[in-house]
């Protein structure tokens, strides 16, 4: 623990720190699977590296996860996006 009373990365990393999707889903938000969970994972793990304490990386993983993602960045909605297909 820092002297702000806040969580440090070295805290993050004993705390099982970085996540693979799995586990993060299965401690951090149940309803995650597959490619959600392993975005949350990544998102979470790069934030706890940049120095952000570990229940705001998990929040806002898990508020990211739950947003629908824009077709452009999905493999289909690529192709729909430029082509009349």
């Amino acid at each position: 623990m820092s002297t702000s009373g806040l969580p440090t990365i070295v805290d993050a990393m004993r705390s099982g720190m970085p996540w693979s999707g799995k586990e993060f889903a299965s401690r951090h938000n149940h309803k995650l699977k597959g490619k959600a969970a392993e975005r949350a994972a990544h998102q979470a793990n790069a934030m706890l590296k940049a120095g952000v304490p570990e229940g705001i990386a998990i929040a806002t993983a898990n508020k990211h996860a739950k947003k629908k993602h824009h077709p452009a960045t999905q493999k289909d909605g690529i192709r729909k996006m430029y082509t009349n297909s």
